[in-house]
């Protein structure tokens, strides 16, 4: 969650750039093409506005706090329930927006997704029979997907660099004859296609980012989830206390809560202990400086509390005692 927050702070999602299209500079020979890939082009804005409005709302609910990080609401311990039905409602959201990446991925490349496509239309299908996350929610943004969703009459971008490449050959022959028609035609396509490979290359490294973007939402999305579990777990173990209240029982009781301090204790100092040595596996080249002499050493004693001690004197340490 800080990182999503930190990202949405210093604005540091994905900006998906705008994909500028003007047929009217076309010459003859590529105006077919150029208006083609203009309407390719409008469909594909049209669908960053729907990606980027999803994404505003899919961070809003992964950053809406943790119920025990919020003062003075009371925690009534069906945190879990109520957090469900906001889970429900992001799932669809991320769902939808893995379903319109995967799309504009297809529009530029004109590979098919065939596993996205699948599990959609499952997906699709259950919310119909009222199953699945949030039905209703799952039908309405699968629509707008569906309404934004480049066709196939359009093409792909991939495909018009395509167009362009096989034109530019079939010109240059006559282009380098001297053929004035044919050298200005060729000038035309070839500055086409050298400005539609680098916004061909600048929105597929876009999509690449935006598919790691919802990784990251996927990953926040279930250990919020988790935490809550955990939470509900914590909450059914919790009840008022109903038995006997007499001193030996209260003595009883903070006996075993003097235990249980005392067990939490060692357990956090074994973890400290478990640290140091992981951190020493992973810094092999770092200084070992003894806390005592403040001095580096190769042989010493690291105890449970993750302190660090030279040989001589943890020796003169243990003497001493």
């Amino acid at each position: 969650m800080r990182t999503v927050s930190k990202k949405a702070t210093t604005q540091a999602f994905v900006q998906i750039p705008e994909f500028p299209s003007d047929p009217r500079s076309g010459g003859l020979e590529s105006r077919r093409i150029m208006e083609k890939l203009d309407s390719l082009a409008t469909a594909l804005d049209a669908q960053a506005n729907i990606l980027d409005e999803w994404r505003e709302k899919t961070i809003q609910f992964l950053l809406r706090p943790l119920v025990d990080e919020d003062e003075g609401i009371e925690i009534t311990g069906d945190e879990y329930e109520d957090s469900t039905k906001t889970q429900d409602e992001v799932m669809v959201y991320v769902q939808a927006l893995r379903a319109v990446i995967a799309d504009r991925h297809d529009a530029l490349t004109g590979q098919e997704n065939k596993l996205v496509e699948y599990e959609i239309k499952t997906t699709l299908r259950f919310a119909k029979d009222g199953e699945g996350a949030f039905p209703e929610k799952t039908i309405e943004l699968l629509r707008t997907r569906q309404q934004v969703k480049p066709t196939k009459e359009m093409g792909s971008v991939r495909g018009t660099v395509s167009e362009l490449r096989a034109l530019a050959t079939s010109l240059r022959p006559d282009a380098e004859n001297g053929n004035i028609r044919a050298q200005n035609e060729y000038t035309i396509v070839d500055k086409q296609l050298k400005s539609i490979q680098k916004m061909l290359s600048e929105q597929t490294t876009t999509t690449t980012a935006l598919e790691k973007e919802v990784e990251l939402f996927t990953s926040v999305m279930n250990t919020r989830l988790e935490y809550y579990r955990q939470l509900q777990q914590v909450s059914d173990m919790v009840a008022p206390y109903e038995g006997l209240n007499n001193e030996r029982v209260i003595a009883k009781m903070l006996e075993e809560e003097e235990k249980l301090t005392k067990k939490i204790a060692v357990a956090k100092s074994k973890r400290r202990y478990l640290d140091h040595l992981r951190l020493e596996a992973t810094n092999p080249q770092e200084q070992r400086i003894c806390v005592i002499c403040r001095e580096t050493f190769e042989v010493g004693a690291l105890t449970v509390c993750g302190h660090q001690y030279c040989k001589e004197c943890i020796r003169l340490w243990w003497s001493g005692t």
